[in-house]
């Protein structure tokens, strides 16, 4: 079965492994094998992540109603969202 990090387990990690402290190391801090401890790391290339944003559970859009309206008309004359024919 596969072993589930809690957020403040994650950061310990990258903590740890910033100080440089190897696997083996941060497994036992977490209880943790230390091929867990690598695929955290691996995930992101052993830089920590920075803590995602967003409003009440939501992402932001990237378009606004306007801009999308512009899309939507321009749509139907053949126009693509990178301006060209």
């Amino acid at each position: 079965m596969k072993r589930t990090f809690t957020e403040e387990e994650r950061i310990c990690v990258f903590n740890l492994w910033k100080q440089g402290a190897g696997f083996s190391d941060i497994g036992r801090v977490i209880n943790a094998k230390p091929g867990s401890v690598f695929t955290i790391l691996r995930e992101h290339g052993g830089i920590q992540p920075e803590k995602r944003k967003g409003v009440l559970g939501f992402f932001r859009p990237k378009t606004t109603l306007i801009a999308a309206g512009h899309a939507h008309r321009g749509l139907p004359e053949g126009i693509t969202f990178s301006g060209h024919r």
